[in-house]
């Protein structure tokens, strides 16, 4: 596994970890359609929320997420909702994640895709 595949692989531990502390069920990680991945599907109160985890040592890891990613997401999660006939609310969230020395624990910031 290279650094940059490991420094994903922590940020997206560190966004299930988040996640499960507010109350949410992580239902899977690492869903592969042939649109793309979805890092993070979870559940709470009937609703679920599809994530995408973007770790970053600075700045705003969100800004990885262009019009083009997001269409490309929109599609892996009708693609899911179809192939487990889930007829749920739903959105879909950007958690970024920061992660640098400077800082004594990662900042996690919770961003709503519109």
């Amino acid at each position: 596994m290279t650094y940059r595949q490991e420094f994903g692989r922590q940020g997206e531990n560190l966004a299930k970890e988040y996640l499960q502390s507010h109350g949410y069920q992580i239902l899977t990680q690492n869903y592969h359609t042939r649109w793309g991945e979805l890092d993070l599907v979870a559940k709470k109160s009937g609703e679920l929320i599809f994530v995408e985890v973007k770790t970053r040592q600075h700045g705003w890891p969100e800004e990885a997420v262009t019009a083009f990613k997001r269409a490309k997401l929109y599609k892996a999660i009708y693609e899911y909702l179809w192939q487990f006939e889930l007829r749920l609310p739903w959105r879909l969230i950007i958690l970024a994640i920061i992660i640098n020395q400077e800082i004594a624990k990662p900042e996690i910031r919770w961003v709503e895709v519109d």
